[in-house]
C-alpha cells in the first residue's frame, strides 16, 4: 500500500499533530485538534521533497476549518516516504519545534529534519 493511501499513518500524524497543539504554550493553537485528513487530498511531490495536503482543524463551536498541510521532508522522510515506512515519519513524542502554524493562511507545516 502506498503512503500516500496509508489510513493508519494519517491517523497516527493525526493524533501526534494534535498532541503537539495540545502541548504549545500558545494560546491561539493549543486548543485546536486536527479531525481528519481531507480523503483524496494527499498530493505527494517526492521530486521537490514534500507531501500537500488537506486536514480537517477544530477548535471551540465558532473554529472549524479545512487547512492546508505541507509535510517537508529531508532525505531520511523522503526515503520513508517512498519505502512506505510510515513509522519513521510520525514525530517522536519527545520531539518538538516540528511544527509551524500559520492560522491566518490556514497552513500547517511539518518539518523533517
Amino acid at each position: 500500500m502506498d503512503i500516500a493511501d496509508n489510513k493508519e499513518f494519517w491517523l497516527h500524524l493525526e493524533h501526534r499533530i494534535s498532541r503537539e497543539f495540545s502541548a504549545s504554550r500558545d494560546n491561539s493553537i493549543r486548543f485546536l485538534w486536527v479531525d481528519g485528513f481531507v480523503p483524496g487530498s494527499i498530493e505527494p511531490q517526492l521530486d521537490r521533497n514534500r507531501v500537500l495536503a488537506s486536514a480537517w482543524v477544530e477548535g471551540d463551536r465558532r473554529m472549524n476549518y479545512i487547512c492546508r498541510v505541507t509535510l517537508l521532508l529531508d532525505a531520511v522522510a523522503a526515503e520513508a516516504f517512498r519505502s512506505n515506512d510510515w513509522r519513521k515519519l510520525v514525530p517522536a513524542e519527545d520531539v518538538h519545534g516540528w511544527l509551524s502554524v500559520d492560522k491566518a493562511a490556514s497552513h500547517i507545516t511539518v518539518t523533517y529534519g
